[in-house]
């Protein structure tokens, strides 16, 4: 990965994430793999460097209009990828993300507002293609916690023709926040509030649950699914908890119980790394997430919480036994080619899930 950012040595006591419970909980730490050999994408506003150890592998990508490499001038970012794949230790107490041996691709597709347009985005997924087939032999996690604050009517769009195109390239994992439009587009569990990219069959969807011993509870925010949400599939796929401090920017945010999708997501698309390590060569996306919803807590679907909260280490155990088959990579067709096929129309503002 070239053009690394120089990274100054992290410090011992520096911030960390204490999100040890929700990541305990979805099994993370029982999970016996880290994630060693996957890459860590996130598609956010960037990252600051000092939420990783010195040691990490880093490198990123900046799709946005702002000057300068992929810094995280908002905070979320830093969040997202801190609970993905963080590493960080304060007095010899892990408080690390679920998969903390990966190497770190950052990038930032909004700007320090939390926004950007259709266009970043589709660059960014450019970017994600070309690293992925310059890296064949190792799979490439990407987290996407972000969104279209719609309802509905997004499947036949640009954007959302251009994620199913990577979701498609043979070594990628697409993993999306479901979204916190529940309190608008309805609370029923057949209210259909995920549209866009985060319905594609291809890409697994995370809904966000609650704390306080009730991890199992819906938060009233994540968005709702259903039989077929926008572009025909049945959403949401999984959920994950998520509170309490979490890394922000270069720093820290106690979040409370108000985390929202974008906090639950990492933890899978980490689980989805520390699955696919798991696996001798690069198993097909289809069957880990696979893997993910027949161990997951609910196993029955419903369209609040999908299969229900992850158990990210029986998930690795069926990876790991065979429980899988492993695919033949080829060459993928797509490289290069988004910018050529997805026309930049009707450009979209987007915000944080």
């Amino acid at each position: 990965m070239a053009g690394e950012e120089k990274r100054p040595a992290a410090a011992e006591e520096g911030p960390v994430s204490d999100v040890t419970g929700s990541i305990q909980y979805v099994g993370a730490r029982g999970a016996g793999e880290t994630g060693a050999g996957a890459i860590a994408i996130n598609l956010d506003t960037g990252a600051c460097p000092d939420q990783f150890s010195a040691g990490r592998r880093m490198d990123g990508y900046n799709a946005t209009d702002e000057e300068g490499p992929w810094s995280d001038g908002h905070g979320h970012g830093s969040y997202t990828l801190g609970i993905m794949a963080g590493d960080r230790r304060t007095q010899g107490v892990d408080k690390g993300g679920v998969a903390p041996g990966t190497d770190l691709y950052p990038v930032k597709v909004l700007n320090s507002k939390g926004e950007g347009t259709t266009g970043m985005v589709i660059e960014a997924l450019d970017a994600v293609i070309a690293l992925a087939e310059n890296n064949p032999g190792r799979p490439v996690v990407v987290n996407n916690s972000w969104g279209i604050s719609r309802c509905s009517g997004l499947c036949g769009s640009p954007l959302t023709k251009a994620v199913s195109r990577v979701a498609d390239v043979p070594n990628v994992y697409m993993v999306f926040a479901a979204g916190n439009m529940g309190m608008k587009c309805g609370q029923g569990c057949s209210d259909t509030g995920i549209s866009g990219p985060n319905s594609l069959n291809n890409v697994l969807t995370v809904a966000a649950t609650g704390r306080n011993g009730y991890p199992e509870k819906l938060h009233r925010y994540s968005s709702r699914g259903g039989e077929e949400a926008s572009c025909g599939s049945r959403k949401p796929d999984v959920a994950a908890p998520i509170y309490g401090t979490v890394p922000w920017g270069c720093g820290a945010r106690d979040i409370g119980n108000l985390g929202g999708t974008s906090g639950a997501c990492p933890h899978v698309a980490g689980a989805v790394a520390l699955a696919t390590a798991a696996a001798n060569g690069v198993p097909p996306a289809s069957d880990v997430f696979d893997a993910l919803r027949e161990t997951a807590e609910g196993k029955k679907w419903d369209g609040c919480r999908g299969h229900g909260v992850i158990d990210a280490g029986a998930a690795v155990d069926t990876v790991s036994t065979g429980g899988i088959k492993i695919a033949g990579m080829s060459p993928s067709t797509v490289a290069g080619a988004i910018l050529a096929s997805v026309a930049l129309t009707g450009l979209t503002r987007k915000y944080i899930a």
